[in-house]
């Protein structure tokens, strides 16, 4: 509920994961579960949003640990 982002069209908005977001996220949860450091080569796609998801999941780990 606090996480929004700024869009060329709408203005802002709730920011809620895209697929490739999706597969990213349970990649990393899998890795962290493992007790094992993260470390994912990603291919940059343009517009599928990884930069975003990337700040918004590190925000999270520096809030909560």
């Amino acid at each position: 509920r606090f996480r929004v982002i700024k869009t060329k069209n709408d203005g802002v908005r709730p920011f809620k994961l895209n697929k490739p977001q999706l597969i990213i996220g349970e990649k990393l949860v899998e890795l962290m579960r493992a007790g094992k450091p993260i470390r994912l080569v990603i291919l940059k796609a343009r517009q599928y949003g990884i930069s975003t998801f990337t700040q918004a999941f590190l925000l999270w780990l520096a809030v909560t640990r």
